[in-house]
Parts: C-alpha cells; structure tokens; sequence
C-alpha cells in the first residue's frame, strides 16, 4: 500500500490525508511506530488536533471502507 514497503523501509510516521475521501471532505490520518506512540503518549507530550473527529468526514471515510 505504501512506497516505503516496497523500498524496505520503516518509518517512524505517515501521514495520510485528502486520498482518504477523495477529496471530498477533509480528512487526514497519521499512523505512529510503536517506539514513536510510546514516546508521544508520555504525560505532557501529547497533543490533539484542534479539528478531529468531523462526523461528516468520519461518514465518508467509513462508507468507502465499507465499499473497499
């Protein structure tokens, strides 16, 4: 699915967004290496997105995993 698989490489983030829905809505998602996350989630480090969880782009997302 990703570039970095097939290259062999591991990293430590990805960020994904707009193909997510096509464009349609916005919509991003960032996936996290173990060592990464566990880093992050320590107290005081983690942050949140001041837009997240839109439901219209949650909606979008889902039913186009549900097409998949």
């Amino acid at each position: 699915m990703f570039t970095c698989e097939q290259a062999g490489v591991s990293p430590g983030i990805i960020c994904r967004s707009n193909g997510l829905t096509g464009g349609a809505v916005s919509f991003a998602a960032t996936s996290y290496s173990r060592r990464i996350m566990f880093t992050i989630s320590q107290p005081n480090l983690l942050s949140q997105s001041f837009y997240a969880a839109n439901p219209i782009a949650c909606v979008a997302v889902e039913a186009l995993i549900a097409a998949g």
